[in-house]
């Protein structure tokens, strides 16, 4: 008597089923990968890429062509419906199309998903950065100033100073672009007139040229004798025009006798006496520059 063997029409009906739909996905167009449609040539890039869900459960590949003649090895596997990423880098501008292909485990590849654009610039340098803060100050104290640098592309970038006692900074930061500026400190141990200067860079290695010199006079305590033939008085400094005078610093010992100079002394922490037509006392002061007799 011959067996009846039964055949789940159904289970060849579903089995037949889930390998279609699979075989579909991989023929139909895939979304394109997301990520920067703007860059600059050096910097490097991620992108990311949505991956159908496989009725089968089977893993994919990935393979991805970034438009530039590079095109990645099959990478993977990864889980069916997963979220992958890539990164790259241009070393020239141009606009290129960023593209993904896949491949199951049983090697049948999908056509190349839709295209991401990205368009790459050259990186600007940054804006030379502009310097604030005390224009008059004293030998041995520390004076604090807020450098702010901008930049086209944003971000982080260092600071370069030059302080005009033949002091540099060397490069510091990083530090960001769009605050409203970085502070800086620093302390002269000798009077004069110095002019500061800073320069930014960007994380990509790129300069801005130097900034326009910040002056500030530093001076220090000395005993000043002597004529005078002008006074010019603002909120924190006098500028005298000395036709003949005496100064004499302690620390270190120094004296000096000239005629026709302008002297800046600081208002404050004077001791002495300060007329139309001469001074005696002790003063923060800086000689400056000879003037007209």
């Amino acid at each position: 008597m011959n067996k009846i063997i039964p055949i789940s029409i159904v289970g060849i009906i579903v089995l037949s089923g889930v390998g279609t739909v699979a075989g579909v996905i991989m023929k139909n167009p895939l979304d394109g990968p997301y990520g920067p449609t703007e860059g600059y040539v050096g910097v490097e890039y991620t992108f990311v890429f949505n991956l159908p869900i496989n009725p089968n459960g089977d893993e994919y590949y990935a393979k991805w062509d970034w438009g530039d003649g590079n095109v990645t090895d099959w990478l993977g596997p990864y889980p069916s419906g997963s979220i992958i990423n890539a990164s790259h880098t241009w070393t020239h501008l141009g606009v290129y199309g960023i593209k993904v292909k896949l491949k199951d485990t049983n090697g049948t590849e999908s056509p190349w998903s839709d295209t991401l654009i990205i368009t790459i610039i050259a990186n600007r340098p940054p804006n030379p950065p502009t310097i604030s803060g005390p224009h008059y100050g004293k030998t041995n104290v520390e004076y604090t100033f807020f450098i702010n640098m901008t930049d086209h592309e944003g971000g982080n970038g260092y600071i370069f100073l030059a302080w005009g006692d033949g002091t540099t900074s060397g490069w510091l930061g990083p530090y960001n672009f769009s605050e409203n500026g970085s502070v800086m400190k620093y302390t002269w141990s000798k009077p004069g007139t110095y002019q500061i200067i800073a320069k930014a860079k960007d994380i990509f290695g790129a300069e801005s040229n130097w900034s326009e010199p910040f002056t500030i006079y530093i001076t220090s305590k000395a005993f000043l004798l002597g004529l005078i033939q002008g006074v010019n008085k603002s909120e924190e400094v006098t500028i005298l025009n000395m036709t003949l005078g005496m100064i004499t610093r302690f620390h270190p010992f120094m004296m000096n006798v000239f005629s026709s100079v302008k002297v800046l002394i600081l208002n404050e922490d004077s001791f002495g006496f300060l007329r139309s037509r001469a001074i005696i006392g002790q003063f923060y002061a800086l000689v400056l520059s000879k003037f007209p007799s």
